[in-house]
């Protein structure tokens, strides 16, 4: 049920995205919002569950957007193994340390794509611009990584408990109270 509930969020992420973020110029050079969700899943579910959803949000994330071939998927493996490693380390439970591993790949992600856009088109050719971009996505990261964070733990913490009450309620309708 978690997984579903990480799979769609992750799908909705998308389509908000792809879909509505480019067309308002307030939210231009919004980083990937898949990011701290994928962080999420790989910090507080098991590997096999978070490599699946890793494995499904590259494919699409590779199909919709522009980039090349596989460039999406590489990365959330490698977020994936990077968090996976830094686990060990870190006190998962504390999400502000959970924020700035988002803030980490952000800029990781930001300097991947400008290397990607260089190397292929050199669309970007001043430094300011450069520096503008990567600013831009980690202040939007600064600003919404924690509220994303914070909701979505609150939302799969909940989530037993609704369970629990909807399964109460369909027992009380089968037995006719």
């Amino acid at each position: 049920m978690i997984l579903l509930l990480y799979f769609i969020s992750g799908i909705i992420l998308m389509i908000v995205q792809m879909s509505i973020l480019p067309y308002i110029n307030f939210f231009e050079h919004m980083y990937n919002l898949l990011i701290p969700i994928l962080i999420h899943a790989a910090v507080f579910r098991k590997l096999g569950e978070s490599l699946f959803l890793v494995i499904i949000w590259g494919v699409l994330m590779d199909n919709l957007s522009g980039t090349p071939a596989g460039f999406y998927l590489t990365f959330f493996i490698w977020i994936l193994i990077a968090v996976r490693y830094l686990k060990l380390f870190l006190h998962v439970g504390n999400l502000s340390l959970v924020t700035l591993v988002v803030l980490v790949a952000v800029t990781i992600e930001s300097l991947a794509i400008i290397g990607l856009v260089t190397v292929n088109d050199s669309l970007i050719t001043s430094r300011e611009n450069l520096f503008r971009f990567v600013l831009t996505e980690v202040m939007w990261a600064i600003f919404t990584a924690p509220f994303i964070l914070g909701g979505f733990n609150l939302i799969v913490l909940k989530l037993p408990l609704l369970r629990k009450a909807l399964s109460s309620v369909r027992q009380d309708e089968i037995k006719g109270r």
